[in-house]
Protein backbone atom coordinates (compact mmCIF):
# COMPACT_ATOMS: atom_id res chain seq x y z
CA UNK A 1 0.00 0.00 0.00
CA UNK A 2 3.02 2.16 0.89
CA UNK A 3 4.59 1.64 -2.18
CA UNK A 4 1.62 2.46 -4.16
CA UNK A 5 0.91 5.41 -2.81
CA UNK A 6 4.99 6.49 -3.29
CA UNK A 7 3.96 5.82 -7.02
CA UNK A 8 1.36 7.62 -7.02
CA UNK A 9 2.90 10.76 -5.51
CA UNK A 10 5.69 10.94 -7.74
CA UNK A 11 3.24 10.54 -10.72
CA UNK A 12 1.27 13.28 -9.23
CA UNK A 13 4.55 15.03 -9.23
CA UNK A 14 5.84 14.95 -12.45
CA UNK A 15 2.32 15.52 -13.62
CA UNK A 16 2.47 18.52 -11.87
CA UNK A 17 5.95 19.85 -12.89
CA UNK A 18 5.16 18.92 -16.44
CA UNK A 19 2.01 21.58 -16.69
CA UNK A 20 4.18 23.90 -14.84
CA UNK A 21 7.02 23.55 -17.79
CA UNK A 22 4.29 23.85 -20.48
CA UNK A 23 2.46 26.73 -18.95
CA UNK A 24 5.72 29.17 -19.41
CA UNK A 25 4.54 30.83 -22.03
CA UNK A 26 0.98 32.04 -21.20
CA UNK A 27 -0.69 34.01 -23.93
CA UNK A 28 -3.82 36.45 -23.10
CA UNK A 29 -5.23 38.59 -25.84
CA UNK A 30 -5.43 42.27 -24.51
CA UNK A 31 -5.63 45.62 -25.60
CA UNK A 32 -3.19 48.59 -26.48
CA UNK A 33 -4.11 52.03 -26.77
CA UNK A 34 -2.08 55.17 -28.29
CA UNK A 35 -3.25 58.54 -27.48
CA UNK A 36 -0.58 60.61 -29.89
CA UNK A 37 0.11 64.44 -30.83
CA UNK A 38 2.33 65.44 -33.57
CA UNK A 39 3.99 68.59 -32.80
CA UNK A 40 3.51 71.19 -35.68
CA UNK A 41 1.80 68.99 -37.83
CA UNK A 42 1.75 69.96 -41.38
CA UNK A 43 -1.56 68.20 -42.72
CA UNK A 44 -0.02 66.77 -45.97
CA UNK A 45 -0.74 63.08 -44.40
CA UNK A 46 -4.03 62.48 -43.00
CA UNK A 47 -2.84 58.90 -41.58
CA UNK A 48 -0.35 56.37 -39.95
CA UNK A 49 0.76 53.26 -39.83
CA UNK A 50 1.59 51.09 -37.12
CA UNK A 51 2.95 48.15 -38.02
CA UNK A 52 3.65 44.74 -35.35
CA UNK A 53 3.76 41.43 -35.33
CA UNK A 54 4.11 38.70 -32.04
CA UNK A 55 6.40 35.69 -31.54
CA UNK A 56 4.31 33.33 -31.93
CA UNK A 57 2.34 34.42 -35.30
CA UNK A 58 5.03 36.23 -36.79
CA UNK A 59 2.13 37.79 -38.92
CA UNK A 60 2.62 41.24 -39.74
CA UNK A 61 -0.42 43.68 -38.80
CA UNK A 62 -0.85 46.89 -40.16
CA UNK A 63 -3.25 49.07 -38.21
CA UNK A 64 -3.56 52.52 -40.04
CA UNK A 65 -5.44 55.02 -38.21
CA UNK A 66 -6.57 58.35 -38.99
CA UNK A 67 -4.97 61.83 -37.96
CA UNK A 68 -6.99 64.86 -37.11
CA UNK A 69 -6.66 68.54 -38.62
CA UNK A 70 -4.76 69.15 -35.55
CA UNK A 71 -2.29 66.10 -35.78
CA UNK A 72 -3.77 63.98 -32.57
CA UNK A 73 -4.79 60.60 -33.03
CA UNK A 74 -5.80 57.94 -30.86
CA UNK A 75 -6.06 53.92 -31.72
CA UNK A 76 -6.37 50.04 -30.41
CA UNK A 77 -4.36 46.91 -31.27
CA UNK A 78 -4.47 43.65 -29.54
CA UNK A 79 -1.27 41.78 -28.50
CA UNK A 80 -0.67 38.90 -26.68
CA UNK A 81 2.94 39.25 -25.33
CA UNK A 82 5.13 41.99 -24.76
CA UNK A 83 6.85 43.22 -28.07
CA UNK A 84 9.61 45.40 -29.07
CA UNK A 85 8.87 44.42 -32.77
CA UNK A 86 6.88 47.28 -34.00
CA UNK A 87 6.94 50.64 -35.94
CA UNK A 88 5.21 53.74 -36.96
CA UNK A 89 5.22 55.15 -40.02
CA UNK A 90 4.16 58.65 -39.87
CA UNK A 91 4.40 61.41 -42.54
CA UNK A 92 6.50 59.32 -44.60
CA UNK A 93 9.38 58.64 -41.67
CA UNK A 94 9.97 55.53 -39.50
CA UNK A 95 9.77 55.55 -35.54
CA UNK A 96 10.75 52.39 -33.82
CA UNK A 97 12.41 50.74 -30.62
CA UNK A 98 9.84 51.01 -28.70
CA UNK A 99 8.62 48.22 -26.02
CA UNK A 100 4.48 47.76 -25.83
CA UNK A 101 2.88 45.63 -23.70
CA UNK A 102 -1.19 44.18 -22.77
CA UNK A 103 -3.54 46.22 -21.27
CA UNK A 104 -1.49 49.23 -21.22
CA UNK A 105 -2.12 53.05 -22.39
CA UNK A 106 0.74 55.03 -24.00
CA UNK A 107 0.78 58.89 -24.59
CA UNK A 108 3.15 59.53 -27.34
CA UNK A 109 4.03 62.57 -28.69
CA UNK A 110 5.90 63.65 -31.82
CA UNK A 111 8.18 66.45 -32.44
CA UNK A 112 11.81 67.16 -34.12
CA UNK A 113 11.97 63.73 -35.97
CA UNK A 114 11.56 61.61 -32.78
CA UNK A 115 8.81 60.14 -30.40
CA UNK A 116 8.97 60.06 -27.32
CA UNK A 117 6.72 57.94 -25.02
CA UNK A 118 5.69 59.69 -22.08
CA UNK A 119 4.77 59.01 -18.52
CA UNK A 120 4.64 56.12 -16.39
CA UNK A 121 4.17 53.69 -18.84
CA UNK A 122 6.51 55.20 -21.17
CA UNK A 123 9.30 54.63 -18.36
CA UNK A 124 9.95 51.30 -20.17
CA UNK A 125 10.89 52.62 -23.09
CA UNK A 126 12.72 55.23 -21.87
CA UNK A 127 15.17 52.91 -20.24
CA UNK A 128 15.76 50.93 -23.75
CA UNK A 129 16.53 53.51 -25.61
CA UNK A 130 19.12 55.37 -22.82
CA UNK A 131 20.56 52.03 -22.50
CA UNK A 132 20.87 51.51 -26.25
CA UNK A 133 22.46 55.43 -26.52
CA UNK A 134 25.38 54.00 -23.56
CA UNK A 135 26.02 50.78 -26.07
CA UNK A 136 26.58 52.71 -29.01
CA UNK A 137 28.84 54.65 -27.30
CA UNK A 138 31.17 52.48 -25.74
CA UNK A 139 30.93 49.45 -28.63
CA UNK A 140 29.68 51.52 -31.70
CA UNK A 141 32.35 50.68 -34.09
CA UNK A 142 32.23 47.14 -33.56
CA UNK A 143 28.47 46.74 -33.88
CA UNK A 144 29.16 48.54 -37.53
CA UNK A 145 31.66 46.09 -38.05
CA UNK A 146 29.50 42.94 -37.27
CA UNK A 147 26.96 44.50 -39.50
CA UNK A 148 28.99 43.84 -42.28
CA UNK A 149 30.77 40.89 -41.25
CA UNK A 150 28.70 38.14 -43.22
CA UNK A 151 29.90 39.94 -46.37
CA UNK A 152 33.39 39.24 -45.42
CA UNK A 153 34.09 35.93 -46.23
CA UNK A 154 35.02 35.04 -43.35
CA UNK A 155 36.02 31.00 -41.79
CA UNK A 156 32.79 29.52 -39.52
CA UNK A 157 35.30 29.58 -36.65
CA UNK A 158 36.28 33.32 -36.75
CA UNK A 159 32.80 34.66 -37.85
CA UNK A 160 30.97 33.13 -34.76
CA UNK A 161 33.80 33.99 -32.17
CA UNK A 162 32.96 37.29 -33.20
CA UNK A 163 29.62 37.38 -33.08
CA UNK A 164 29.93 35.39 -29.35
CA UNK A 165 32.87 37.73 -28.25
CA UNK A 166 30.72 40.88 -29.11
CA UNK A 167 27.64 39.43 -27.42
CA UNK A 168 29.77 39.49 -24.20
CA UNK A 169 30.90 42.35 -24.08
CA UNK A 170 27.36 44.17 -25.01
CA UNK A 171 26.16 41.76 -21.96
CA UNK A 172 29.05 43.17 -19.87
CA UNK A 173 27.46 47.19 -21.02
CA UNK A 174 23.91 46.01 -19.62
CA UNK A 175 25.17 44.74 -16.48
CA UNK A 176 26.94 47.36 -15.59
CA UNK A 177 24.21 49.68 -16.77
CA UNK A 178 21.49 47.82 -14.54
CA UNK A 179 23.49 48.37 -11.89
CA UNK A 180 24.28 52.26 -11.80
CA UNK A 181 20.82 52.98 -13.09
CA UNK A 182 18.68 50.93 -11.46
CA UNK A 183 16.98 49.33 -14.76
CA UNK A 184 13.52 47.32 -14.60
CA UNK A 185 13.73 43.54 -13.75
CA UNK A 186 11.74 42.86 -16.49
CA UNK A 187 13.53 45.46 -19.04
CA UNK A 188 16.52 43.85 -17.98
CA UNK A 189 15.16 40.12 -19.22
CA UNK A 190 14.32 41.37 -22.38
CA UNK A 191 17.40 43.14 -23.23
CA UNK A 192 19.63 40.54 -22.37
CA UNK A 193 17.58 38.36 -24.46
CA UNK A 194 17.68 40.81 -27.68
CA UNK A 195 21.61 40.33 -27.25
CA UNK A 196 21.56 36.85 -26.88
CA UNK A 197 19.21 35.86 -29.95
CA UNK A 198 21.09 38.97 -32.14
CA UNK A 199 23.66 36.49 -31.69
CA UNK A 200 21.62 33.22 -32.83
CA UNK A 201 20.30 34.78 -36.01
CA UNK A 202 23.48 36.52 -36.78
CA UNK A 203 24.89 32.43 -36.69
CA UNK A 204 21.92 31.23 -38.32
CA UNK A 205 22.68 33.12 -40.78
CA UNK A 206 26.03 32.10 -41.80
CA UNK A 207 24.39 28.94 -43.42
CA UNK A 208 24.44 32.07 -46.50
CA UNK A 209 27.29 33.16 -48.14
CA UNK A 210 27.01 36.60 -49.05
CA UNK A 211 30.70 37.71 -50.08
CA UNK A 212 29.30 37.96 -53.91
CA UNK A 213 26.56 40.54 -52.39
CA UNK A 214 23.55 37.96 -52.88
CA UNK A 215 22.75 35.27 -50.18
CA UNK A 216 24.18 31.87 -51.77
CA UNK A 217 23.46 28.43 -49.54
CA UNK A 218 26.29 27.47 -48.35
CA UNK A 219 27.03 23.60 -49.59
CA UNK A 220 29.06 22.51 -46.48
CA UNK A 221 28.38 23.70 -42.48
CA UNK A 222 30.05 21.92 -39.46
CA UNK A 223 27.28 18.94 -38.44
CA UNK A 224 27.13 20.22 -35.25
CA UNK A 225 26.14 23.48 -36.58
CA UNK A 226 22.77 23.76 -35.75
CA UNK A 227 22.38 21.28 -32.84
CA UNK A 228 24.86 23.36 -31.02
CA UNK A 229 22.94 26.52 -32.01
CA UNK A 230 19.36 25.24 -30.75
CA UNK A 231 21.16 23.53 -27.42
CA UNK A 232 23.23 27.01 -26.81
CA UNK A 233 19.88 29.44 -27.91
CA UNK A 234 16.72 28.13 -26.81
CA UNK A 235 13.73 30.17 -26.68
CA UNK A 236 12.16 29.50 -23.28
CA UNK A 237 10.56 32.36 -21.49
CA UNK A 238 7.94 34.86 -23.03
CA UNK A 239 10.57 37.97 -23.17
CA UNK A 240 12.36 35.79 -26.25
CA UNK A 241 9.73 36.30 -28.42
CA UNK A 242 9.36 40.36 -27.75
CA UNK A 243 12.62 41.34 -30.16
CA UNK A 244 12.68 41.56 -33.81
CA UNK A 245 15.67 39.28 -33.62
CA UNK A 246 14.37 36.19 -31.57
CA UNK A 247 11.36 35.98 -33.17
CA UNK A 248 12.93 35.84 -36.84
CA UNK A 249 15.78 33.56 -35.29
CA UNK A 250 12.61 31.30 -34.39
CA UNK A 251 11.25 31.56 -38.37
CA UNK A 252 14.68 30.86 -39.85
CA UNK A 253 14.65 27.46 -37.63
CA UNK A 254 11.31 26.48 -39.17
CA UNK A 255 11.96 27.08 -42.58
CA UNK A 256 15.27 24.96 -42.31
CA UNK A 257 13.06 22.21 -40.68
CA UNK A 258 10.21 22.72 -43.59
CA UNK A 259 13.02 21.44 -45.55
CA UNK A 260 14.96 19.36 -43.82
CA UNK A 261 15.55 15.85 -45.74
CA UNK A 262 13.06 17.19 -48.19
CA UNK A 263 13.73 15.49 -51.60
CA UNK A 264 11.96 15.55 -55.13
CA UNK A 265 11.14 11.87 -55.08
CA UNK A 266 9.63 12.17 -51.62
CA UNK A 267 6.91 15.14 -52.34
CA UNK A 268 6.14 13.20 -55.45
CA UNK A 269 5.29 10.15 -53.83
CA UNK A 270 3.29 12.87 -51.17
CA UNK A 271 1.46 14.03 -54.21
CA UNK A 272 0.72 10.73 -55.62
CA UNK A 273 -0.37 8.99 -52.52
CA UNK A 274 -3.02 12.07 -52.03
CA UNK A 275 -4.87 10.41 -55.19
CA UNK A 276 -5.71 14.20 -55.75
CA UNK A 277 -4.53 14.10 -59.20
CA UNK A 278 -5.38 12.29 -62.31
CA UNK A 279 -2.16 10.57 -64.17
CA UNK A 280 -2.12 13.50 -66.58
CA UNK A 281 -1.60 16.30 -63.82
CA UNK A 282 0.69 14.34 -61.96
CA UNK A 283 2.93 14.17 -64.83
CA UNK A 284 2.86 17.92 -64.86
CA UNK A 285 3.78 18.49 -61.37
CA UNK A 286 6.42 15.82 -62.06
CA UNK A 287 7.85 18.02 -64.26
CA UNK A 288 7.41 21.33 -62.24
CA UNK A 289 9.16 19.69 -59.24
CA UNK A 290 12.12 18.64 -61.33
CA UNK A 291 13.01 21.68 -62.48
CA UNK A 292 11.17 21.98 -66.28
CA UNK A 293 9.29 24.70 -65.74
CA UNK A 294 9.54 25.55 -69.46
CA UNK A 295 7.78 23.22 -70.66
CA UNK A 296 5.12 22.66 -67.67
CA UNK A 297 4.47 25.50 -66.65
CA UNK A 298 1.54 25.98 -70.00
CA UNK A 299 0.25 23.15 -68.98
CA UNK A 300 -0.13 23.51 -65.94
CA UNK A 301 -1.99 26.89 -66.12
CA UNK A 302 -4.40 25.27 -68.27
CA UNK A 303 -5.00 21.81 -66.78
CA UNK A 304 -4.84 22.42 -63.39
CA UNK A 305 -6.47 26.06 -62.91
CA UNK A 306 -8.78 24.59 -60.96
CA UNK A 307 -6.72 22.35 -58.98
CA UNK A 308 -4.62 25.25 -57.49
CA UNK A 309 -6.33 25.77 -54.30
CA UNK A 310 -6.15 21.85 -53.45
CA UNK A 311 -2.31 21.94 -54.00
CA UNK A 312 -1.99 24.84 -52.11
CA UNK A 313 -3.69 23.11 -49.23
CA UNK A 314 -1.89 19.89 -49.73
CA UNK A 315 1.26 21.91 -49.90
CA UNK A 316 0.57 23.11 -46.20
CA UNK A 317 -0.07 19.85 -44.73
CA UNK A 318 3.15 18.59 -46.62
CA UNK A 319 4.73 21.49 -44.32
CA UNK A 320 3.06 21.02 -41.21
CA UNK A 321 3.61 17.44 -41.05
CA UNK A 322 7.54 17.88 -41.66
CA UNK A 323 7.99 20.53 -39.38
CA UNK A 324 6.29 18.41 -36.58
CA UNK A 325 8.60 15.55 -37.45
CA UNK A 326 11.66 17.54 -37.81
CA UNK A 327 11.48 19.59 -34.58
CA UNK A 328 12.63 16.58 -32.61
CA UNK A 329 15.76 18.11 -32.35
CA UNK A 330 14.81 20.56 -30.26
CA UNK A 331 14.58 19.60 -26.68
CA UNK A 332 13.24 22.28 -25.25
CA UNK A 333 9.35 22.23 -25.14
CA UNK A 334 8.65 25.99 -25.49
CA UNK A 335 11.15 26.20 -28.00
CA UNK A 336 9.46 23.46 -30.05
CA UNK A 337 6.12 24.56 -30.02
CA UNK A 338 6.82 28.36 -30.72
CA UNK A 339 8.96 26.95 -34.11
CA UNK A 340 5.63 24.79 -35.06
CA UNK A 341 3.26 27.56 -34.57
CA UNK A 342 5.05 30.05 -36.62
CA UNK A 343 5.08 27.54 -39.51
CA UNK A 344 1.10 26.84 -38.61
CA UNK A 345 0.78 30.49 -39.63
CA UNK A 346 3.03 30.84 -42.26
CA UNK A 347 1.41 28.09 -44.10
CA UNK A 348 -2.41 28.59 -42.90
CA UNK A 349 -2.89 31.98 -41.49
CA UNK A 350 -1.74 34.11 -44.20
CA UNK A 351 -4.00 32.66 -47.35
CA UNK A 352 -6.55 32.28 -44.23
CA UNK A 353 -7.29 28.55 -45.17
CA UNK A 354 -8.13 26.60 -42.24
CA UNK A 355 -6.30 23.03 -41.08
CA UNK A 356 -8.90 20.07 -41.60
CA UNK A 357 -9.71 18.05 -38.74
CA UNK A 358 -6.76 15.51 -39.58
CA UNK A 359 -3.96 18.39 -39.52
CA UNK A 360 -5.78 19.43 -36.00
CA UNK A 361 -5.38 16.23 -34.90
CA UNK A 362 -1.81 16.42 -35.01
CA UNK A 363 -1.21 19.86 -34.03
CA UNK A 364 -3.14 18.66 -30.90
CA UNK A 365 -0.39 16.28 -30.75
CA UNK A 366 2.41 17.96 -31.06
CA UNK A 367 2.21 21.55 -29.24
CA UNK A 368 2.18 20.87 -25.49
CA UNK A 369 1.90 24.56 -24.54
CA UNK A 370 -1.99 24.84 -23.81
CA UNK A 371 -2.11 28.86 -24.30
CA UNK A 372 -0.11 28.32 -27.86
CA UNK A 373 -2.50 25.71 -28.68
CA UNK A 374 -5.62 28.01 -27.97
CA UNK A 375 -4.06 31.22 -29.79
CA UNK A 376 -3.86 28.65 -32.93
CA UNK A 377 -7.20 27.87 -32.28
CA UNK A 378 -8.49 31.15 -32.00
CA UNK A 379 -6.27 32.90 -34.96
CA UNK A 380 -7.36 29.87 -37.60
CA UNK A 381 -11.36 30.53 -36.49
CA UNK A 382 -13.94 31.35 -38.90
CA UNK A 383 -14.53 34.52 -36.73
CA UNK A 384 -11.34 36.14 -36.81
CA UNK A 385 -10.70 35.08 -40.48
CA UNK A 386 -13.95 37.25 -40.64
CA UNK A 387 -12.35 39.99 -38.49
CA UNK A 388 -9.08 39.79 -40.81
CA UNK A 389 -10.83 40.69 -43.85
CA UNK A 390 -12.63 43.27 -42.23
CA UNK A 391 -9.63 44.58 -41.43
CA UNK A 392 -7.51 44.62 -44.65
CA UNK A 393 -11.32 46.28 -46.06
CA UNK A 394 -10.88 48.96 -43.67
CA UNK A 395 -7.53 49.45 -43.69
CA UNK A 396 -7.28 49.55 -47.85
CA UNK A 397 -10.58 52.18 -47.93
CA UNK A 398 -8.36 54.28 -45.83
CA UNK A 399 -5.42 53.98 -47.21
CA UNK A 400 -6.81 53.97 -50.65
CA UNK A 401 -8.29 57.50 -50.07
CA UNK A 402 -4.85 58.76 -48.58
CA UNK A 403 -3.30 57.23 -51.94
CA UNK A 404 -5.65 59.65 -54.13
CA UNK A 405 -5.16 62.46 -52.16
CA UNK A 406 -0.73 62.27 -52.64
CA UNK A 407 -0.53 60.05 -55.41
CA UNK A 408 -0.22 62.87 -58.08
CA UNK A 409 2.51 64.51 -56.26
CA UNK A 410 4.22 61.34 -55.55
CA UNK A 411 4.04 60.74 -59.50
CA UNK A 412 4.85 64.43 -60.46
CA UNK A 413 8.16 63.74 -58.58
CA UNK A 414 9.69 60.35 -59.79
CA UNK A 415 7.66 59.85 -62.91
CA UNK A 416 5.63 62.18 -65.13
CA UNK A 417 9.10 64.45 -65.30
CA UNK A 418 10.41 61.80 -67.81
CA UNK A 419 7.31 61.80 -70.39
CA UNK A 420 7.70 62.05 -73.81
CA UNK A 421 9.90 58.68 -73.42
CA UNK A 422 9.91 55.31 -72.64
CA UNK A 423 10.03 54.38 -69.21
CA UNK A 424 11.68 51.24 -67.81
CA UNK A 425 10.54 51.29 -63.85
CA UNK A 426 13.02 48.91 -61.78
CA UNK A 427 11.36 48.55 -58.18
CA UNK A 428 13.72 46.85 -55.77
CA UNK A 429 15.63 46.59 -52.36
CA UNK A 430 18.83 46.32 -51.49
CA UNK A 431 18.38 42.98 -49.01
CA UNK A 432 16.42 40.99 -52.13
CA UNK A 433 18.58 38.66 -53.37
CA UNK A 434 17.04 38.22 -56.77
CA UNK A 435 17.37 42.06 -57.58
CA UNK A 436 21.06 41.33 -57.01
CA UNK A 437 21.37 39.08 -59.71
CA UNK A 438 19.69 41.06 -61.96
CA UNK A 439 22.37 43.97 -62.06
CA UNK A 440 24.69 42.56 -64.36
CA UNK A 441 21.54 41.52 -66.91
CA UNK A 442 20.72 45.96 -66.34
CA UNK A 443 23.81 46.75 -66.87
CA UNK A 444 23.81 45.16 -70.31
CA UNK A 445 20.76 46.76 -70.53
CA UNK A 446 21.43 50.15 -70.38
CA UNK A 447 24.17 49.61 -72.37
CA UNK A 448 22.13 48.24 -74.87
CA UNK A 449 20.15 51.56 -75.03
CA UNK A 450 22.44 53.88 -74.19
CA UNK A 451 22.04 57.41 -75.94
CA UNK A 452 17.95 56.66 -76.67
CA UNK A 453 14.67 57.99 -75.38
CA UNK A 454 14.23 55.85 -72.81
CA UNK A 455 14.59 55.98 -68.80
CA UNK A 456 15.81 53.48 -66.91
CA UNK A 457 14.00 54.63 -63.36
CA UNK A 458 15.53 52.52 -60.51
CA UNK A 459 13.27 52.80 -57.21
CA UNK A 460 14.42 51.52 -54.16
CA UNK A 461 12.78 50.79 -50.90
CA UNK A 462 11.94 49.84 -47.58
CA UNK A 463 15.95 49.81 -47.44
CA UNK A 464 18.35 51.95 -45.71
CA UNK A 465 19.97 55.19 -46.81
CA UNK A 466 23.49 54.18 -46.51
CA UNK A 467 22.58 50.25 -47.85
CA UNK A 468 21.21 52.22 -51.18
CA UNK A 469 24.34 54.63 -51.77
CA UNK A 470 26.48 51.58 -51.04
CA UNK A 471 25.04 49.56 -52.97
CA UNK A 472 24.59 52.03 -56.10
CA UNK A 473 28.65 53.24 -55.71
CA UNK A 474 29.79 49.04 -55.58
CA UNK A 475 27.85 48.23 -58.49
CA UNK A 476 28.31 51.19 -60.44
CA UNK A 477 24.32 51.35 -60.96
CA UNK A 478 23.40 53.63 -64.09
CA UNK A 479 19.97 55.28 -64.70
CA UNK A 480 17.96 57.90 -62.49
CA UNK A 481 17.95 56.45 -58.62
CA UNK A 482 15.77 57.49 -56.09
CA UNK A 483 15.02 56.02 -52.54
CA UNK A 484 11.61 56.16 -51.85
CA UNK A 485 9.90 57.11 -48.40
CA UNK A 486 7.49 53.74 -47.35
CA UNK A 487 4.44 56.02 -48.44
CA UNK A 488 5.64 56.89 -51.31
CA UNK A 489 6.54 53.22 -51.95
CA UNK A 490 3.16 52.28 -51.18
CA UNK A 491 1.07 54.75 -53.25
CA UNK A 492 3.48 54.02 -56.13
CA UNK A 493 2.70 50.12 -55.79
CA UNK A 494 -0.34 49.85 -55.21
CA UNK A 495 -0.21 51.90 -58.23
CA UNK A 496 1.76 49.97 -60.49
CA UNK A 497 0.68 46.66 -59.34
CA UNK A 498 4.10 46.23 -57.78
CA UNK A 499 4.08 43.37 -55.90
CA UNK A 500 7.17 42.39 -54.38
CA UNK A 501 10.54 42.69 -55.21
CA UNK A 502 11.67 43.06 -58.15
CA UNK A 503 9.11 44.33 -60.01
CA UNK A 504 9.21 45.66 -63.65
CA UNK A 505 7.07 47.97 -64.81
CA UNK A 506 7.05 49.73 -68.69
CA UNK A 507 5.48 52.68 -69.28
CA UNK A 508 5.34 54.34 -72.79
CA UNK A 509 6.09 57.89 -74.47
CA UNK A 510 2.54 59.25 -73.26
CA UNK A 511 2.94 58.38 -69.58
CA UNK A 512 0.81 55.09 -69.84
CA UNK A 513 1.65 51.24 -68.56
CA UNK A 514 2.12 49.50 -71.29
CA UNK A 515 3.15 46.24 -69.18
CA UNK A 516 2.71 45.59 -65.49
CA UNK A 517 5.03 43.33 -64.08
CA UNK A 518 7.02 43.11 -67.45
CA UNK A 519 10.44 41.16 -68.25
CA UNK A 520 13.08 41.45 -66.14
CA UNK A 521 17.00 42.53 -67.53
CA UNK A 522 17.65 38.79 -67.36
CA UNK A 523 15.25 38.08 -70.51
CA UNK A 524 17.45 39.74 -72.40
CA UNK A 525 16.42 39.40 -75.93
CA UNK A 526 12.79 38.81 -75.48
CA UNK A 527 12.89 42.62 -73.36
CA UNK A 528 15.62 44.51 -76.16
CA UNK A 529 12.81 43.25 -78.73
CA UNK A 530 9.89 44.70 -76.49
CA UNK A 531 11.82 48.13 -76.08
CA UNK A 532 12.85 48.73 -79.58
CA UNK A 533 9.25 47.96 -80.54
CA UNK A 534 7.98 51.20 -78.37
CA UNK A 535 11.14 53.13 -79.87
CA UNK A 536 10.35 52.14 -83.36
CA UNK A 537 6.47 52.97 -82.59
CA UNK A 538 6.78 56.70 -81.40
CA UNK A 539 9.32 57.73 -84.53
CA UNK A 540 6.29 56.74 -86.95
Amino acid sequence: MKKTAVILAILLIGFYSCKQEKETIKLKNNTVTFNGQIENFKGVYNTGKLTYFDGVSRIFEDRVFKIDSLGHFKFDINIVHPLLAAYFDLEGKYYGNFLIEPNTVYQVTVKNGTMEFNGETGEKTRQIRAFYNILHKKLGDKIKKEQQLHTKGLSIKVYIQFQKQLETEKLNVLKAYAEEQKLNKQVYIILESEIKLKTAHAVINYRYDYSKGFPIPRKTLPKDFYSNLYKNYPVKKIEDLASRNGIDYVANIYSILEKQGQTIKEQLQYIKNSNLLTKEEFEIMKQLLSGDRTAAIGRYNKLMKNKRKILHRLNCKYNVERIIKNTNVITEPIFKDVIIAQSIFNNYFKDLIQPSKEVWKQIENAITNTSILQYLKEKLSNKEFALQKSKKEENHAIAEKLNRKILKTVKKKYIDKYKGKVIYVDFYSTWCGPCRKEIPFAKQLHAKFKGKDIVFLNLCAKSKKQDWEKQIKQHNIQGENYLLSNREYDVLADYYKAYGFPAYILINQNGKVVEYNTLRPSSKKNLYNKLNKLLKKNRQ
